[in-house]
Order: C-alpha cells, then sequence, then structure tokens
C-alpha cells in the first residue's frame, strides 16, 4: 500500500512539471506572410495597352495598340492573344463576369463577347468618333463616353454619352456634353460621375440624361473612381487626389508625389487602399506607382522604373491582386503576394 502511494503520488508530481513545463514553453510563432509587391508579368516589344480589367484574381483583359486584345484564366501567369477583327487601338475594357464584357476603341468601334473573349462581335454604336472610355454594371447596363468633333450639330469641344439597357443590342445617344471628357464611372443605374480636361466634374442622377458640372480645379482630369454613391476619388495629372464622402458635394485635395510626373489613373480596392499610376513626361523615360492605406490622405511611392515609359491603366479585385498596364513597351505588372 505505501509503495502504491508513492508511485501514485510521483506519477501525480510528474504530471504536475509536465503542465508546468508546457505552460512555461512558449509555442513558435509563424513569420509573417511576404507583403504583396509589383513584378513584371508580361513584355514585348510592340507599342502597348490602353486598359485592363479583372473580374476576379484569375480572369481579366488587357487591350491597346492596333485592336491587340490579351486574357489570362490564372491571374497572368500565362497570357493569350484573342483576335478582335479590328485593327484601330482600342481604349476601354469591362467585363461583369468571366464570360460577358465590351470593349471600345477608336472609329466608333464596340465589340462584345459573350464566351470570354473566344469570340468578339461588334455592336453598333452610331457614330464614327473615338470612344474614349466605358462603365457597366451589369450585364445589360452600360454607358459610353465618346468624341463629337466634326459634328457640325454641336460644339466644337463636346463629348457624346451613349446608354444601353440590353446589353449592347441598341445604344442610345443620351445627350452631347459641352466638355472634353475623359473618364466615366456609374455606381448604379441612376448615379454617374465623369470628368474633363478643364477641371470639372460632371454629375448624374437620372442615368445619363442630364449631367450638372462642378469646376475644383484648373487642370486636366484623367480618371474618375467611385465605390458607392457617396465615396469617390478623382485624379488630376499633376498629382492631387481630390476625395469626397458626400457624392461629389464637397472634395478634399491630397498631394501624392513630385509634380513634375504625368499622374494616370486611380483605383481603390476598398475605402481605404487606392493606388495612382505615373511616368515622367520627358527624359528619362520611367513610371511609379503610388499606394495610399489611408482613403487617399497620405501617399506613398510602391515602385517605379526606367523600362516602361507609360503606365496607362491599372486595376484591383482586392487590396492585395492588382494589375497595371504600360505603353512602350507593351507591358503589364501584377501586384500580389510573391
Amino acid at each position: 500500500m505505501l509503495i502504491t502511494e508513492r508511485v501514485g503520488r510521483g506519477v501525480f508530481l510528474i504530471f504536475l512539471l509536465m503542465m508546468g513545463l508546457n505552460g512555461c514553453t512558449k509555442k513558435k510563432s509563424l513569420p509573417p506572410p511576404p507583403e504583396p509587391k509589383w513584378t513584371v508579368q508580361y513584355s514585348d516589344s510592340l507599342a502597348g495597352f490602353r486598359a485592363v480589367d479583372f473580374v476576379d484574381k484569375d480572369n481579366g483583359w488587357v487591350v491597346g495598340y492596333r485592336g491587340r486584345i490579351l486574357h489570362t484564366s490564372d491571374g497572368g501567369a500565362n497570357w493569350q492573344s484573342q483576335e478582335s477583327g479590328v485593327s484601330i487601338d482600342l481604349n476601354g475594357v469591362a467585363f461583369v463576369s468571366p464570360m460577358i464584357g465590351w470593349v471600345v476603341g477608336w472609329g466608333g468601334v464596340i465589340l462584345h463577347t459573350t464566351d470570354g473573349g473566344l469570340q468578339w462581335v461588334s455592336q453598333i454604336s452610331g457614330t464614327e468618333y473615338k470612344l474614349n472610355a466605358l462603365s457597366f454594371i451589369d450585364q445589360n447596363n452600360g454607358w459610353i463616353i465618346g468624341d463629337a468633333w466634326g459634328d457640325s450639330s454641336v460644339g466644337p469641344i463636346s463629348q457624346l454619352v451613349f446608354h444601353t439597357g440590353d446589353g449592347g443590342e441598341h445604344w442610345q445617344k443620351l445627350t452631347t456634353v459641352e466638355a472634353e471628357l475623359t473618364d466615366i464611372w456609374f455606381t448604379d443605374r441612376s448615379n454617374g460621375w465623369a470628368v474633363d480636361i478643364f477641371g470639372r466634374v460632371w454629375h448624374t442622377t437620372d442615368g445619363g440624361s442630364s449631367w450638372q458640372s462642378k469646376k475644383i480645379a484648373d487642370s486636366y482630369f484623367p480618371s474618375v473612381f467611385f465605390l458607392d454613391q457617396t465615396n469617390g476619388w478623382i485624379l488630376e495629372h499633376n498629382g492631387i487626389v481630390f476625395h469626397t464622402k458626400d457624392g461629389g458635394k464637397h472634395w478634399n485635395s491630397h498631394q501624392v508625389g513630385a509634380d513634375d510626373r504625368w499622374f494616370g489613373d486611380i483605383f481603390f480596392a476598398d475605402n481605404r487602399n487606392g493606388w495612382v499610376i505615373s511616368h515622367n513626361p520627358g527624359y528619362p523615360p520611367g513610371y511609379a506607382i503610388f499606394h495610399s492605406s489611408d482613403g487617399g490622405a497620405t501617399w506613398e511611392c510602391q515602385t517605379s522604373g526606367g523600362d516602361v515609359n507609360y503606365l496607362w491603366a491599372i486595376d484591383f479585385v482586392d487590396a492585395e491582386n492588382g494589375w497595371a498596364v504600360g505603353w512602350q513597351p507593351a507591358t503589364i505588372l501584377c501586384y500580389r503576394r510573391p
């Protein structure tokens, strides 16, 4: 009995000792995952790309010089050329699903696909002038802005606004805006914004039938982006970002970087994380990409280089997966974790 008692006490003491050691032993913490970074994903010697659009982290398209369309289904690890059927420059691309998308370009060209770009079909725009940008909110409703230069029925500096409610089967000219618009963004069937070369932002609440303008700067606006009806950003070409939290009633401005650079496009993945792209208009050539993690109040340069003369467009699907496209040479940059 005494021996059994001692053995039992010994086992209990060993158990307590092991528990104590386990409690004092620190578990090894896993190293943090590597930060996302920018890398060159594709490059060739042709002139380049003007627009990019991804619907998820795998499926994306880039368009540009003389009808070029490239597509990836693996996040950009591999890019395949798609036959556009045209030889003019393409300026914009918008997809609402991995299958359904549109492309616009010079000569009033509108291309549409319902199979991810295996086949591109022309749609009738009703104009022979350049189409600059487009915005789709679903597979039926989309808007396009285009030049009206040479049209004797409008002013010398005018832009046409087109709308479709049936996926592009029919495009209707809604109105003519007395401005040289550069970009357009809709958040729903009623609310949309556009910007022009004179520092004005244009807003519609009736789906584009009528527009009201507000001058907030004295210079060229190349890009506008809205997350919803209230939160939006505008990029000025000299590196100033304008931000609104009330649908454009009030705008606050923040400087991104050196004003000797040309800034071209802006995109926000959420209400905090945004990016702008820029290039050096002089010599030597080179690009830079800036990031904000506080909604556009402050900005830091994430990457820069001299191997691409111009960056034209940027797109993100979330805060860790994004792409930027360039011109001279044709280049696709990718932002993600290694």
